[in-house]
């Protein structure tokens, strides 16, 4: 967002985001590390990064199917993307 709208849109965009009471923050630990590395190890043939594997393991444990993104990895691992951009 700040690369196509500049800095003042992006952090426009955070703070209302914060503000919102529609969005929980979720924050890793040691169980969803643990969770993503199985996901890079099992998927050795990806060039996933840490951050796509933790994003897989907490919507896996939350039980979401749909992912707001615009990254083909989450297309790999099974998930819907919304909007649909491939």
């Amino acid at each position: 967002m700040r690369q196509r709208l500049g800095h003042a849109q992006a952090i426009h965009f955070l703070d209302s985001l914060r503000q919102s009471g529609r969005l929980v923050k979720i924050y890793s630990d040691h169980a969803l590390e643990s969770e993503a590395e199985s996901i890079l190890r099992r998927y050795d043939d990806q060039d996933f990064s840490l951050a796509d594997a933790v994003s897989f393991a907490v919507m896996r444990v939350r039980g979401i199917s749909q992912a707001f993104a615009f990254d083909r990895h989450f297309l790999v691992v099974g998930y819907e993307l919304v909007p649909v951009s491939f």
